[in-house]
Parts: C-alpha cells; structure tokens; sequence
C-alpha cells in the first residue's frame, strides 16, 4: 500500500502528514533551524540566497537557482567556493505498512529524490490572441542553446533538468560550456553533478501533489509549520491541526472524487 505514498492514505484520502515519519522531519526541522539567526523564518527567497552568497551561511537548502547565482559578481562572494550534493539521505524511516521505526545501513541510507520544482513547462490560453507565436515562442525557449542559456544564469528560476545541461557520461553538455557562460570549473561539477545524482541515483523521488485543492492545503500547512517553528505548538500538534484542516478540504471538494484523483496521480490501483 505504501508505494509512492506520501500525502495521503490512497484507500481513505485521510492525510499523512501527522504520521510519525513527518512528525520526526519537523523536529529535526525546528532543531537545525536552531543553528540560524531566528530572523530567518520571516525572509522571502531571496534574502536567505542572499545571505548565503554573501559568505554569511555555511550551507543553504534550497531551489538549484542558488548555484548560479553564486556565479555572479554583483551579488556573490562564494564564486570557487561553491560545494553541492543531493538531498541528504536517512538511516532510520517510518514503515507506512508495518506501522514501525525502520533501520537503513549507515553505508547505505534511504535516498529519496525530489523532482518538485523540474516539471515546469508553458501552457497557452485558450483565449490567446496569437496561439502559433506563443507556440513558437515556447518552441525556442526549449531549443537546446536558448535552454542552457537559461539554465546558466540563476534569475531565470530554470535549473538542469535536459540531457544538453547534464555532464559526461550521463548528458550531451561539458564544462567548458559552463565556464564559456561565466562559471567557475569547481563550482559548475559540483553543482550538475548535485543535480546529476539527485534525478538518476535515487531510486525513489518525490513529485508535486497534483490533485484540485493542492494550493489550499499547501496554504493551511504552511500556517502551522509556522506555528510550530515559532513556539506555539509542537511539531506534532501542529501536524494534527493540519490533519484536520486537510480533511476539511477534501471534505468540503469532495472525498471520493478526490481519492479517485489522487490515485490516478501516483499511479496506485486498489
């Protein structure tokens, strides 16, 4: 039942995000926060780039745009500096099915993969004026030179995600091309190869939540991992609050339609 299972129970629609695996994400959330300044939970994306390019922060998780940035003068001073690897794994996860605490190998830890963020892609109206030049438009944006030069420069929001942006042995692109766009060398392996292992060693990864309501729920748990960041309830209050609130919406949209929905998206069959 727990095969790409992540946000909800697949049978019922009831919400996992209170379960003990994301309880134990939380806390270890609020306890790295701990090694930050405190003012951190109310910048926007690009006052926390900002601190990290400007050498005030050791280490940032966050969109791949970071990575590029670095590369720029006017607002870096890490250009050289720049170290980058997946997403970190876990010895020790929740078994959904079992119900119980799960060890992995220190040698050999879970890895989950996250592709959220690297499925973007252009949609036309279907009131557009001039749907051809908007196709075309797009058309160009995909073609393999204007896409890596989109990928190379970080205020463009796109990341390597295309066989002509990743390295040797896995894609078509190279280092010099990178260097040729302003990239240190260093920097540049460090960052595809991030990217690299992130998308083609996991086994397992995570995708958006694609089922009407998505951005109300994303809303309502935003709401109170603040709470819980900020002291006024405890990771696990604060998911029970988001459990509810979750249920509420599905509720309100429609339970059966939306477990039909959510079992289309990540492929499950009853």
């Amino acid at each position: 039942m727990s095969n790409n299972v992540y946000w909800f129970d697949p049978e019922t629609m009831d919400p996992l995000v209170n379960t003990p695996g994301h309880v134990r994400a939380l806390e270890q959330l609020i306890k790295l926060s701990k090694t930050g300044p405190s003012a951190m939970w109310g910048w926007s994306l690009g006052e926390a780039w900002d601190a990290f390019l400007r050498g005030k922060a050791v280490i940032t998780f966050s969109w791949g745009d970071v990575g590029a940035l670095a590369q720029l003068p006017e607002s870096s001073t890490i250009m050289g500096k720049v170290g980058a690897a997946g997403i970190p794994g876990s010895t020790e996860t929740y078994d959904l099915e079992k119900k119980q605490w799960v060890k992995w190998p220190v040698d050999k830890p879970n890895f989950v993969g996250n592709t959220v963020g690297a499925s973007w892609h252009g949609v036309i109206s279907k009131y557009a004026k001039n749907p051809d030049l908007a196709a075309h438009f797009l058309s160009w944006q995909s073609t393999p030179q204007i896409n890596f030069w989109n990928v190379a420069y970080g205020w463009t929001g796109l990341n390597p995600g295309t066989m002509y942006d990743f390295l040797p042995p896995v894609g078509k692109s190279s280092i010099d091309a990178y260097k040729k766009a302003g990239w240190n060398e260093h920097d540049a392996t460090q960052y595809v190869k991030a990217y690299e292992e992130n998308f083609f060693d996991y086994k397992v990864g995570q995708t958006y939540l694609r089922i009407p309501g998505t951005a109300e729920y994303w809303e309502i748990w935003d709401i109170h991992l603040s709470e819980a960041v900020t002291g006024q309830c405890t990771p696990k209050e604060a998911l029970d609050r988001t459990f509810n609130d979750w249920n509420g919406i599905t509720d309100k949209i429609g339970r059966e339609e939306q477990k039909k929905l959510y079992q289309e998206a990540i492929g499950y069959k009853p």
